[in-house]
């Protein structure tokens, strides 16, 4: 399966000299954030794939398709990749076995806690229903 996965350019650099890179938890931006969240996909990762190999922590965050069939590759000119220093897209091969794929986007009402409804007629109703109650999604 071909994946990609964005990174600070030094991840690129470490790649090159040692041929291999752990993610470093004290270098995740949102692991100290969203403790829970990743602990969650850790665990789910670990039922899915078996344990870790020795010395990986937290898993690599990867693309397998960042705009559907049509457009795969993470582009690094969107406002997410453009904004936190050098960064580069690296196309890795891995087995699907020790991958778990998941869905950015729901992913987040997840690890944020929103409120994820099973039907847009539901969404609809908690949504107007906090509205009368004069919040939003966004003040939970």
């Amino acid at each position: 399966m071909i994946l990609w996965t964005i990174q600070p350019l030094a991840v690129w650099e470490i790649l090159e000299r040692d041929g291999v890179f752990h993610c470093d938890p004290a270098q995740s931006e949102f692991k100290d954030e969203f403790p829970e969240g990743y602990d969650w996909i850790v665990r789910r990762l670990r039922r899915h794939a078996g344990p870790e190999p020795k010395g990986y922590i937290l898993p690599i965050w990867a693309w397998y398709r960042w705009q559907g069939i049509a457009r795969p590759k993470p582009d690094l000119r969107t406002l997410r990749h453009d904004c936190i220093g050098e960064m580069v897209r690296i196309e890795l091969e891995i087995g699907e076995a020790v991958v778990l794929l998941s869905c950015f986007h729901l992913w987040h009402y997840c690890m944020c806690y929103w409120y994820l409804s099973a039907s847009r007629a539901e969404d609809r109703r908690f949504t107007k229903e906090l509205r009368v109650k004069g919040l939003n999604y966004f003040q939970l």
